[in-house]
């Protein structure tokens, strides 16, 4: 199965498994699922030789037989981080970040360009302050917004004039992973 290929990493095959591996996690790689019922699997689970004893959990949302959400869960069944394909379009544009069981960062490529232009920070699983890189145009200079959130409603909304550039913007946020593997 090469599900992982372009996802994150080249995955290994049965054979190439490094052992021990629990019984737990053993059951549950190349596990797949039928979610809508339709004959054909919505939910994989695969592992990276590098990344184990943790394992990726790979899931078709919009039943279309392509995966556009991947989350990597820890070897306690944590999950860590994960990459989303949100506008159905397959290409990955949005990076999560778990912390606690629940989102503590979401980095989002909103205009495609492959550069996280999109920001969201949760503190206790609800949305605290939110960042958006603004481009440069030719009416306006390149600006960044932020909204901070009290009681997952906004409060302070601001917006200043940077000059940041998308890829700096990208830089000062902390991502976790690459939105982009080598495809």
């Amino acid at each position: 199965m090469a599900i992982l290929t372009g996802l994150f990493a080249t995955p290994i095959t049965a054979a190439e498994k490094p052992e021990p591996l629990s019984e737990e996690l053993v059951a549950i790689l190349g596990s797949q699922y039928d979610v809508n019922d339709d004959g054909n699997p919505d939910v994989f689970y695969d592992y990276d030789v590098d990344l184990l004893p943790g394992y990726f959990e790979l899931t078709d949302r919009n039943f279309d037989g392509k995966i556009d959400e991947s989350t990597y869960f820890s070897g306690e069944h944590t999950a860590q981080y994960g990459r989303a394909d949100n506008d159905f379009n397959g290409q990955m544009d949005t990076v999560i970040e778990y912390k606690h069981q629940s989102i503590s960062n979401k980095w989002i490529d909103r205009d495609e360009n492959r550069v996280i232009d999109t920001w969201l920070n949760y503190r206790n699983g609800e949305l605290a302050k939110a960042k958006r890189y603004y481009p440069k145009s030719e009416s306006s200079p390149s600006s960044v917004g932020t909204v901070v959130f009290q009681f997952s409603y906004p409060a302070i909304e601001q917006i200043e004039t940077s000059t940041l550039t998308e890829i700096e913007f990208e830089a000062s946020s902390n991502l976790i992973v690459p939105l982009w593997s080598n495809e």
